[in-house]
């Protein structure tokens, strides 16, 4: 556990939670945040008219933190970019519905550990995918940025500086699935931000959500991502520092492009019958 920082309260958090139709679940997610030991944070809630009860809900939770925007999007990453528009926080944090922190500490903890590491850009812990009567541990650490080319970092585990943010819209809504996967790799490998991992679990997240569906569409999606910045993996550099690394990566990115390649074959082959 962090050990908190006396002066922890100065960093301001912006939690930006994307809802639609989730009467059922956002009430667990608000109150894992309202309920947290550090109190400097703003709460921003961007609602796609939502139909079920819950913006009911939202209005029954009485907080001055919290901004809700209830307005048509074109998708979970459209909504994200808007929040992160309207976030002021000196830290940017997405929850989305269903999912929840993991204790009252957590925000606290990050906010310790963003002050021990001044030239940190980006904070991130391990998560919980909880669901259908099961849990999953999800350990996030990842030892080399060409770690990351690979396996993903769930996005309820990140903590950034608003410098991990180049782009007034950082998501690119070209990825559906995996906009948060391109974010990361774009600002690691474009401007060298710097991550540190948190040994503990921040986040619980509710599985059933995209990326838990249709696996094989997801899969070519999160190639395209890994594929777009290939050259930035295999600079001299990471070569150099990561020699092993570097083999590493190419035999698994040579397997995502068998597998991808099969997928064609087997998808022609079941349009030809």
């Amino acid at each position: 556990m962090i050990q908190p920082n006396n002066n922890y309260s100065t960093l301001k958090i912006s939690v930006i939670t994307v809802s639609y139709n989730c009467g059922s679940t956002i009430a667990k997610t608000m109150q894992s945040v309202l309920s947290q030991t550090h109190t400097n944070f703003e709460y921003i809630i961007i609602d796609g008219c939502s139909t079920d009860k819950t913006h009911e809900t939202i209005h029954g939770i009485i907080d001055t933190r919290i901004r809700l925007v209830i307005e048509e999007d074109d998708g979970i990453y459209d909504a994200m970019n808007k929040g992160f528009g309207l976030a002021t926080g000196d830290i940017i944090y997405f929850l989305n519905c269903g999912d929840y922190l993991a204790n009252e500490r957590i925000l606290e903890d990050v906010c310790s550990c963003f002050l021990a590491n001044p030239d940190v850009d980006i904070i991130y812990g391990d998560v919980i995918r909880y669901g259908d009567q099961k849990e999953e541990y999800l350990n996030m650490k990842r030892k080399t940025p060409l770690h990351l080319m690979t396996r993903c970092i769930c996005h309820q585990g990140i903590f950034a500086k608003r410098t991990a943010f180049h782009n007034v819209r950082p998501f690119q809504t070209e990825y559906p699935i995996y906009a948060d996967f391109e974010w990361i790799l774009s600002e690691i490998s474009l401007h060298k931000i710097k991550l540190k991992y948190l040994n503990q679990v921040v986040a619980y997240y509710l599985s059933g959500g995209l990326s838990d569906q249709d696996r094989a569409k997801n899969y070519i999606e999160r190639l395209r991502c890994t594929r777009k910045y290939f050259g930035h993996a295999m600079k001299r550099s990471y070569v150099i520092q990561y020699p092993f690394e570097c083999i590493l990566f190419l035999v698994k990115y040579c397997g995502m492009l068998v597998l991808y390649r099969w997928y064609q074959f087997i998808t022609k082959m079941r349009l030809r019958h």
